[in-house]
C-alpha cells in the first residue's frame, strides 16, 4: 500500500512540475512577444522573417542576431529577455525546433 501511495505522489509531483514548466514557457513566450512588438516590429514586419535569403538559418544564428540588434539599439536586455525574444521568433516566425526553458 505504501508503494502505491509513493508512486501516486510521484506522478502527482511530476504532473505539477510539467504544468509549471508549460505555464512558465507560455509566460516567457508572451514576454518575448511583448519585447519584440515594442522594440523590433516597427522595422521588422513579418515579411522580413519569411524572405527567401533570410539571415537566421538556425537557433544559434537567431540568438546572435537578436543579441546584436538589442545591443545596437542600447536596449540592455538581460540574457533571459534575449532568450525570450529568440524563443518567440523561433516558434512564431522561423519555426525552428526549440527547447522549453
Amino acid at each position: 500500500m505504501f508503494d502505491g501511495l509513493l508512486r501516486f505522489a510521484s506522478v502527482l509531483a511530476l504532473a505539477a512540475m510539467a504544468a509549471i514548466s508549460v505555464e512558465s514557457h507560455a509566460q516567457n513566450l508572451e514576454r518575448g512577444r511583448q519585447l519584440y512588438e515594442n522594440h523590433c516590429q516597427t522595422c521588422h514586419t513579418a515579411q522580413v522573417h519569411g524572405r527567401k535569403n533570410r539571415t537566421a538559418i538556425g537557433i544559434g544564428d537567431l540568438r546572435e542576431i537578436v543579441d546584436r540588434w538589442q545591443a545596437n539599439q542600447a536596449l540592455r536586455w538581460s540574457r533571459e529577455e534575449i532568450e525570450d525574444v529568440v524563443q518567440f521568433l523561433a516558434n512564431t516566425r522561423y519555426f525552428f525546433v526549440t527547447r522549453a526553458h
